[in-house]
């Protein structure tokens, strides 16, 4: 019998903390039509997060884990050919997010307040 792979920093999932974080994130981000946010896959050991940005109909940008960070690609618009560009390189997925479409401070103030209902920190030692 094998032993499943132990997660590495690149397979491991994104924390509910982020994936809470990019929907409030997606729920306050500006722009007509607002932004969408799916992960891959349905579940709650989200690899890949996909972006439709504002006007679009299909995700535009793709983040994953690779490399000890976290990568943000982006589709090619249709005339120049198929396939993903990287578009980014970030420490972690609240900052790919706000790379995409930054929050001002009070709105970020309001997705942070969000969060700690949401998600509250455990106690600190």
């Amino acid at each position: 019998m094998s032993v499943p792979a132990k997660p590495t920093p690149d397979t491991a999932p994104f924390h509910i903390a982020d994936i809470l974080f990019v929907r409030a994130w997606a729920a306050r981000a500006p722009g007509l039509g607002g932004w969408r946010v799916s992960v891959e896959p349905q579940d709650r050991q989200a690899h890949r997060v996909l972006v439709v940005p504002p006007g679009a109909e299909q995700p535009v940008f793709f983040i994953s884990r690779r490399d000890g960070g976290v990568l943000i690609e982006r589709r090619r618009p249709a005339e120049s050919g198929s396939g993903l560009v990287i578009a980014g390189r970030c420490e972690s997925l609240r900052e790919a997010v706000q790379r995409l479409c930054p929050l001002d401070g009070d709105t970020l103030q309001a997705v942070n307040e969000y969060m700690e209902q949401a998600h509250p920190r455990g106690p600190r030692h």
